[in-house]
């Protein structure tokens, strides 16, 4: 499986993931470098003050389910480092069940 997600136009690398379940929500983590077309992109959606805009697609790329157009609650995109970004996504887990 790869870990690259879009393309020269708006692509990230996934260098890092990892899980956990806390108090019946499964938490992913994971920390991504940004191309520089994406780098760009977020510079312009933060100037526009379109961050959100930017954050779904970064969540998109990364497969999470989008209901009625409206992202996941607790979906998050924040910028580390420059070019390096943590996206964190949770989801409630049913009791007796593996994520």
């Amino acid at each position: 499986m790869s870990n690259i997600y879009g393309n020269e136009e708006f692509g990230f690398e996934a260098l890092s993931t990892t899980s956990f379940t806390d108090q019946g929500y499964k938490v992913v983590v994971q920390v991504v470098r940004l191309n520089q077309e994406a780098i760009v992109s977020y510079y312009d959606a933060a100037r526009e003050g379109a961050k959100v805009d930017f954050e779904n697609r970064v969540l998109a790329l990364l497969g999470c389910e989008f209901i009625d157009g409206r992202r996941p609650r607790g979906a998050t995109v924040t910028q580390c480092v420059s070019e390096i970004f943590t996206v964190v996504t949770m989801e409630r887990v049913e009791e007796g069940t593996e994520p």
